[in-house]
């Protein structure tokens, strides 16, 4: 019940978009469709998300598109919540920004609220954004547009060629 996104359907992945901050065209996050079970929050499936490091300052974000959920998709809800893993060798941040409306090409969005939380080392971490919280960051909930997760730029040679992480149990709370 309330649930937005499972990734149970497959067709989940397509609701997020990869960007990478400044427009560095080779570190675009990788997306696909997890089935293993150990890093999965609920269901068989969960979507991972494999962040190319660079040691070039750039920060890849992945974009979940709201318009694509359809219209009033927000509405009389009170807060949004998603579960998301951490499946790396070290506590790792993850910034999370809620945008009203488009960002637009060399402009700060009107309206946002940005949070940054650290997620421990191979463990599930459940987000919850209230509407009051929302609010006092002059979003409007009812017109989300985009809800962006960036990722700090990872220079450590341990992590190999990505950063991972996993997303399941997106879900709107009334």
């Amino acid at each position: 019940e309330n649930e937005l996104l499972f990734f149970e359907n497959d067709s989940d992945v397509e609701f997020f978009n990869c960007t990478t901050y400044y427009f560095i065209n080779y570190l675009y996050p990788l997306l696909d469709v997890n089935l293993d079970p150990n890093y999965c929050s609920q269901g068989v499936k969960s979507m991972r998300a494999r962040i190319p490091v660079s040691d070039q300052n750039v920060f890849p974000m992945l974009e979940l598109q709201i318009d694509a959920l359809g219209q009033d998709v927000f509405k009389d809800a009170t807060a949004v919540s998603i579960d998301i893993y951490n499946a790396n060798h070290e506590k790792l941040p993850l910034d999370i920004h809620f945008r009203d409306f488009y960002r637009t090409s060399g402009g700060d969005p009107k309206g946002h609220l940005k949070r940054q939380v650290w997620i421990d080392a191979n463990s599930w971490v459940t987000l919850t954004f209230t509407r009051e919280e929302l609010e006092k960051a002059t979003v409007d909930m009812d017109n989300l547009k985009n809800i962006g997760f960036e990722t700090i730029d990872q220079k450590d040679s341990a992590f190999g060629k990505y950063v991972e992480f996993y997303f399941d149990n997106f879900k709107i709370i009334r």
